[in-house]
């Protein structure tokens, strides 16, 4: 299967998933004059299922985001002590990493209503 045959699969599967799309309005929106314009409405019961795959996430990537640390600080470290350059690169990828991961773990504990 070629690049264009496996992108356009992998569209078209993508599409078939999609239930919202933002990237224009109804041209008639309805509703009266109390609806919300772009017909984006979020009822408490949606809040409820974003809170609780947010806190599904935040458990595991206290424990999963940092498996690869550890390993990753011992290969930079034995790279360096051996001369090569590409040792305090992987350093400062591992160090971005675990930056990144504490980021997306405090973004899982905020709460979406907020």
């Amino acid at each position: 299967m070629s690049f264009d045959e496996e992108w356009s699969a992998a569209r078209a599967t993508a599409t078939a998933h999609v239930s919202l799309r933002l990237n224009q309005a109804p041209a008639d929106p309805g509703g009266g004059a109390g609806a919300d314009p772009g017909g984006l409405d979020l009822h408490q019961d949606h809040i409820g299922a974003i809170g609780s795959e947010a806190y599904k996430l935040h458990t595991r990537l206290q424990a999963d985001g940092k498996h690869a640390a550890t390993a990753t600080a011992g290969a930079a470290g034995a790279l360096t002590k051996d001369g090569f350059a590409s040792g305090a690169a992987l350093l400062k990828a591992n160090s971005r990493c675990e930056s990144q991961v504490k980021t997306l773990v405090a973004a899982c504990a905020t709460s979406p209503t907020a």
